[in-house]
């Protein structure tokens, strides 16, 4: 366990960083098209209709998130012009 620990707090190379940035974000992609053509497929006799209440749990958070990153660059932004 500790040779896991060793290894993986060993620094890497900004061209592995991104590499592994990129290929999770791939995954990521992937799998999420995955569970959209799954829950698609299941839902399909019943119309698109029926899995608005899924995809909104979804879309909410993200929306919030990203109100809350907007928040936080103009509090910063308008901060930095009061202090100079």
């Amino acid at each position: 366990m500790s040779r896991l620990f060793k290894r993986a707090n060993k620094r890497i190379s900004l061209g592995n960083a991104a590499a592994l940035l990129i290929v999770t974000t791939l995954i990521g992609q992937v799998l999420g098209f995955l569970r959209i053509k799954l829950v698609n497929a299941n839902f399909s006799a019943i119309g698109p209709d029926s899995t608005d209440a899924y995809f909104a749990a979804f879309k909410i958070p993200d929306l919030v998130f990203l109100l809350w990153l907007l928040e936080l660059w103009v509090w910063r932004s308008c901060h930095s012009l009061l202090i100079g």
